[in-house]
C-alpha cells in the first residue's frame, strides 16, 4: 500500500496544489485532500484557533482536523521566503507549530523549509530533503522536482490566459474539475471588474459566499492577482516608494495597479479577512492611489467566521448597482 499524504484543502492549496500533488505522486504516494470548506470545517476550526486569528488560519485548522486521521503524513511547509528579498506573512513561517499547538493527535508532519534569503535552503532543497525523508533515491527525487515544476508551470499559464483555479487543475492532470471545487469558466469579452485579495479569500466559494460567479451574473468578468505573471507587473511595482515585504502582498498591490493602469476598469473589489496585517496594508495603499490617480469604485469586502450571506451579498449587489448605474446599465435579470 502506498504512502497517504494529506494536504489540506485552505491556504496556498489553490495557488501550488499541482506542484505538490505531482511531486508526490511521482514518488508513488497517494494524495488525500480535505473535502471543500463547509459549515462544519468552519466551525471545528473557530473552535480550534484563538481569538485574533485571521479566519484562512481557522479555516486551515478545520481542514487539518478533518484530514488528520486519513492519511500517514500530513503536508505542511514551513514557508518563509519565495525570493531574497520578501517574506510570507508571519503565520506562514510557524504554521506547523501552531497546527501541532491547535490539532491534537496529528499523524507525522511534513515541514520542508523553503526559504530563499538563506543558500540551500530553497524550493528544490527542501523538495529534496522531503523525498529522502520518505526514503525515496536521488535520481526519483530529481525526476519527481521536474514534473512537479513542469505542471505547475502549465497551471500557471492556464491561470494567466483566464483559466479559473479549478478547471485549471483539471487541464494539468492534477485533478479532474469535478474533484476541486471552484469556477467553471475561463475569460470572456465580458467588461472587466478587478477582483483582488489572496488566493484562498477569492477561491473558496464557501468562504467568499461565491464572490466570482456572481460578478460574472451581474455581466463583469472579475479580473484575480493570479492572472498577472510577476513579469508583467514592474512598471506598477515601481511606483510605491518603499517595497512591499510580504510576498503575496506585493503581487496582489502589483496586479492591482497593472488592472489600474490598463484604464479600462469597472471597478475594483479588494477581498480581505479581520485580521489580517499585510491585508490592511495593502488596502490602504491602493485607496490611496485610487484617489489621487485613478477614479475607479471600489468596495472593500472584509470576511471573518461571522459573515453571512446576506451581508455579503447586499454590500455586493449595492457596489455592482452602482457601477452599472455609473456606466448608465441596468441590474441583471431575474432573481438576484
Amino acid at each position: 500500500m502506498s504512502i497517504r499524504i494529506g494536504i489540506p484543502r485552505a491556504l496556498l492549496f489553490y495557488h501550488y496544489l499541482p506542484l505538490w500533488e505531482t511531486f508526490f505522486q511521482a514518488l508513488g504516494a497517494e494524495v488525500i485532500l480535505s473535502p471543500p470548506t463547509s459549515q462544519e470545517i468552519l466551525n471545528r476550526g473557530v473552535r480550534l484557533g484563538m481569538a485574533d486569528l485571521c479566519l484562512p488560519m481557522k479555516v486551515h485548522l478545520g481542514h487539518v482536523e478533518v484530514l488528520r486521521d486519513g492519511c500517514d503524513f500530513l503536508f505542511l511547509p514551513r514557508l518563509v521566503s519565495f525570493s531574497p528579498d520578501s517574506y510570507m506573512c508571519p503565520k506562514f513561517l510557524g504554521l506547523p507549530d501552531f497546527t501541532r499547538a491547535a490539532v491534537e493527535a496529528l499523524p507525522p508532519i511534513l515541514e520542508p523549509l523553503i526559504n530563499a534569503k538563506v543558500k540551500g535552503k530553497g524550493l528544490q532543497e527542501g523538495f529534496v530533503e522531503m523525498g529522502r525523508s520518505l526514503g525515496s533515491r536521488e535520481d526519483r527525487i530529481q525526476e519527481a522536482i521536474g514534473e512537479a515544476k513542469r505542471a505547475q508551470a502549465r497551471f500557471e499559464d492556464l491561470l494567466h490566459c483566464g483559466i479559473p483555479p479549478a478547471q485549471a487543475m483539471g487541464l494539468v492532470g492534477c485533478r479532474s474539475p469535478r474533484a476541486v471545487a471552484g469556477g467553471k469558466r475561463g475569460g470572456t469579452d465580458l467588461p472587466p471588474l478587478a477582483v483582488v485579495g489572496h488566493p484562498y479569500n477569492l477561491y473558496d466559494s464557501y468562504l467568499n459566499f461565491g464572490l466570482l460567479d456572481r460578478v460574472r451574473e451581474w455581466g463583469y468578468e472579475p479580473l484575480t492577482p493570479e492572472r498577472v505573471d510577476e513579469g508583467e507587473t514592474g512598471a506598477g511595482m515601481a511606483a510605491p516608494r518603499k517595497a512591499i515585504y510580504w510576498s503575496l502582498a506585493r503581487h496582489i498591490v502589483a496586479s492591482a495597479l497593472h488592472f489600474l493602469a490598463s484604464g479600462n476598469l469597472a471597478g475594483m473589489i479588494f477581498v480581505s479577512s479581520v485580521a489580517c496585517g499585510p491585508d490592511s496594508f495593502c488596502q490602504d495603499l491602493l485607496q490611496r492611489r485610487l484617489r489621487r490617480s485613478y477614479p475607479v469604485p471600489y468596495l472593500s469586502l472584509t470576511l471573518d467566521e461571522h459573515s453571512s450571506y446576506a451581508g455579503v451579498q447586499t454590500r455586493l449587489e449595492a457596489f455592482l448597482d452602482m457601477v452599472r448605474a455609473r456606466e448608465g446599465r441596468e441590474g441583471p435579470l431575474g432573481d438576484r
